[in-house]
């Protein structure tokens, strides 16, 4: 027996006899356990990202305010799959960065920038409320002043960078979408117009903020976003309180009835997206797995 050897053995005899001594022969030693951390849907609005992201995509949060979102959606594509999260407001944006930086959730990485998109390059004045992240829009003030919702608030003016997506798109050689989420407040359609050459190529499921009091500060109605989807081929699904509500916009009804308590929508293309659609099933009005969400802050009519 090798020199090295005997250390060993009297090693292992001195650590048997010392578990012998203080009764520990027969007890696996503790181990610290750390549980990954979990993520469940706690509103519709939840369940709804859970059914149209996979692992692995590639999603767009065009609107991400302070990374709320961004970390589920993070979550949700597991540790292949990456979201590019835009938020022109520096202050929110520096939200954003402090919340990706310090994120309890696992999951894909998250790349943020400083710009909005929008129909063209340049620079924009964004308003918001403060205290109100979520409000922020660049309408025009005084249709924004003519919201009960915004009275009494004290607004702040930022300049920011806008870029229109297929550009954007292009020049950063970002990777085509999966999905494309989009929440600005009522500039959706302006973003949809800049980013048609992405949505033409990729076909992403689209999951964007339809809310007909923020689009009239635009100067445009439901109707001329709904139209530009339709002639894409995509099919409407419209989150309701009592679960997703399936119709075909038209000029004259560009949306459903039960639609007036609601302000988001998922498009998906009929043949590309077969399993989201299924998993949009079970989200159907009247499925008694839908959870509550919370309410519109002014009735969605155009």
């Amino acid at each position: 027996m090798s020199r090295i050897s005997r250390l060993i053995r009297k090693w292992q005899t001195s650590l048997v006899a010392t578990a012998k001594r203080e009764g520990l022969r027969d007890k696996a030693p503790e181990v610290t356990k750390f549980e990954k951390p979990v993520w469940r849907p706690e509103a519709f609005e939840d369940q709804i990202y859970k059914a149209v992201v996979e692992p692995g995509n590639v999603v767009y949060d065009v609107g991400a305010n302070a990374g709320q979102l961004a970390e589920i959606l993070a979550y949700l594509t597991g540790h292949q799959g990456s979201i590019y999260a835009f938020e022109p407001v520096w202050p929110t944006y520096l939200k954003l960065c402090e919340r990706v930086s310090s994120r309890s959730l696992p999951g894909g990485t998250i790349y943020s920038f400083p710009i909005g998109m929008s129909n063209r390059n340049g620079e924009i004045t964004i308003e918001m409320p403060e205290g109100h992240d979520g409000l922020a829009t660049a309408a025009a003030p005084n249709a924004w002043n003519a919201l009960s919702v915004l009275d009494g608030l004290k607004r702040n003016q930022y300049l920011c960078q806008i870029r229109r997506m297929d550009d954007f798109a292009r020049d950063a050689n970002l990777p085509a979408p999966h999905v494309l989420k989009i929440d600005v407040e009522g500039g959706e359609l302006l973003v949809v117009e800049g980013s048609l050459e992405t949505i033409r190529h990729a076909q992403p499921v689209l999951v964007m903020e339809v809310f007909a009091p923020w689009q009239a500060g635009f100067g445009y109605g439901p109707w001329q976003l709904f139209q530009i989807l339709n002639d894409l081929g995509y099919e409407i699904n419209f989150a309701c309180p009592e679960g997703l509500v399936s119709h075909r916009p038209t000029q004259d009804q560009p949306m459903p009835r039960a639609y007036e308590n609601g302000y988001n929508i998922v498009a998906v293309h009929p043949e590309k997206h077969t399993s989201v659609k299924q998993r949009l099933e079970r989200l159907k009005a009247g499925s008694p797995e839908v959870l509550p969400m919370p309410p519109a802050p002014l009735p969605n009519v155009a």
